[in-house]
C-alpha cells in the first residue's frame, strides 16, 4: 500500500499494478475522530476569544441595510424605526451616528470614505427631522488594520476581529461625552451605523456588536453601495435544490439563521467531494464549535458572509479557489493554533501600536487633529 498525507489526512491506495490503471484511494479516519468530531477535535478548547465573544446575534427583526440614494426615502425609513423605538421629532433625541474610522492617532494619514457618508447622514437628518439631534460619534476608533478591502476572503471575515477605543480627548473636548447609555435612566443609547460601502458585512458587523454589547442600540446600517446585515431566508439555490429548514436549532425561524439550510447543504456536499458523508446538520455543528472558539458563531454571520463561504464551498470564484469543508476546518484549526496561547491576542487583534495609544502620542509629542465640523 501507498500512503500520503493530505491536509492532515492519510490517503492509502493500492500499489500500481499497471500503467494507466485507475487507482481510487479511500480516505483514513484523522486521529482523535471520533462520532462527535468525525474530522477529528479542534486543535484548542478554548481561547480569549470564546471567553469574550466579539459578535452577538443579529436581532432577526433588523432592518435591511438602507441605501444613501434617495435621501427622502432615508429619512423616512429611519422616522419609522425611530418612532418604533418611541422616538418624536419634538422630544430632542439623539441619534448617534458610527462609522468605522481608524484611530487618528495612530493611523493618522489614513483616508476614510465612511466619514463623509457619516457627515452626509448628519446633513440630511438635520434638513430632513431637525428635532432630533444628529451626533457624530467620532470618538468611536478602530485601532488596527485588518485589511479587509485587500482581503476579502470567507476565512479571513470569519476570523479577523476588530479593536475598538473611545478617544479620551475627544471626550474630554465633546460638549456632551459620548456614552452607550443613558447615565440617569440606564436606556440604551441609539446608533445608526454608516459606511461607504458594504461587502460582506464583516466591519459593520462588528461594529453593531461592539456598540450592543457595551450597551447601546443600533436601530439601522446605511450605506451606499451595499448587501443586507441581516441574513436572508434562502430555501432554494440556483438549480432549485431545497433546504430542509426544519428540526435543528440552526433553523430557528426567531433567530437570524435563514441562510443556515443552504449553508448546511453546501457544507454536506464540500465533504462529500472530498470522500466523507457528513449530514448538512453535523457539518453545522462542527463548524459552530470552531466559529465559537474566534468568539463568534452562525447567529450573528451576516447575509454577505453566508453568501461569501457559500460561493466559497460551492464553486469559488474572484475572492479565492472553492475549498472542501474538511479544508475550510482544517484552514480554521491553523489559524486556532497560532492563537492557542491562552495569553495571546485575539486573532488580527494585536496592534502594532502601545495599549496607550494616547499616552504614547503625549510623549511623542504629537498632536492629534480631529476633521472639522465632527460635532
Amino acid at each position: 500500500m501507498s500512503r500520503l498525507s493530505v491536509w492532515g489526512y492519510d490517503i492509502e491506495w493500492p500499489d500500481m499494478a499497471g500503467a494507466g490503471r485507475r487507482l481510487v484511494g479511500h480516505f483514513v479516519k484523522p486521529f482523535g475522530a471520533s462520532e462527535e468530531h468525525p474530522l477529528g477535535p479542534p486543535p484548542v478548547a478554548e481561547t480569549p476569544m470564546s471567553k469574550d465573544p466579539h459578535r452577538v446575534e443579529l436581532r432577526p427583526d433588523f432592518p435591511n441595510t438602507i441605501s444613501f440614494w434617495r435621501p427622502d426615502e432615508t429619512i423616512d425609513t429611519l422616522r419609522k424605526l425611530l418612532k418604533a423605538e418611541g422616538v418624536q421629532e419634538y422630544q430632542g433625541a439623539r441619534i448617534n451616528i458610527a462609522f468605522p474610522q481608524k484611530n487618528p492617532e495612530l493611523f493618522p494619514d489614513h483616508s476614510n470614505g465612511a466619514y463623509s457618508r457619516a457627515m452626509q447622514l448628519r446633513r440630511i437628518g438635520q434638513e430632513n427631522a431637525p428635532g432630533i439631534e444628529w451626533r457624530v460619534a467620532h470618538e468611536l476608533v478602530e485601532d488596527i488594520k485588518l485589511d479587509r478591502s485587500e482581503d476579502q476572503s470567507s476565512i479571513h471575515a470569519l476570523t479577523a476581529r476588530q479593536k475598538y477605543h473611545v478617544l479620551d480627548f475627544a471626550q474630554a473636548q465633546a460638549e456632551k461625552p459620548f456614552q452607550f447609555k443613558n447615565p440617569n435612566t440606564g436606556a440604551p443609547e441609539l446608533f445608526v451605523v454608516v459606511d461607504a460601502c458594504i461587502e460582506q458585512g464583516t466591519t459593520m458587523g462588528n461594529l453593531l456588536s461592539y456598540i450592543e454589547k457595551n450597551g447601546g442600540k443600533v436601530v439601522a446600517a446605511l450605506a451606499e453601495g451595499c448587501m443586507d446585515l441581516p441574513q436572508r431566508h434562502v430555501t432554494r439555490d440556483a438549480q432549485g435544490t431545497k433546504f430542509d429548514n426544519k428540526g435543528s436549532k440552526f433553523f430557528d425561524p426567531g433567530r437570524n439563521t435563514g441562510r443556515m439550510p443552504q449553508l448546511a447543504h453546501q457544507f454536506s456536499q464540500a465533504a462529500k467531494r472530498e470522500g466523507v458523508k457528513i449530514s448538512p446538520q453535523k457539518c453545522l455543528d462542527i463548524f459552530e464549535g470552531r466559529l465559537k472558539l474566534f468568539g463568534n458563531s452562525v447567529f450573528a454571520l451576516t447575509d454577505g458572509e453566508c453568501e461569501r463561504l457559500a460561493e466559497t464551498m460551492h464553486r469559488g470564484g474572484h475572492y479565492g479557489k472553492q475549498i472542501g469543508f474538511r479544508e475550510l476546518i482544517k484552514k480554521l484549526d491553523d489559524k486556532l493554533e497560532k492563537y492557542a496561547d491562552q495569553n495571546a491576542a485575539p486573532p488580527a487583534a494585536k496592534p502594532d501600536a502601545p495599549d496607550n495609544p494616547a499616552a504614547d502620542a503625549q510623549a511623542r509629542n504629537v498632536t492629534v487633529r480631529l476633521p472639522p465640523a465632527m460635532y
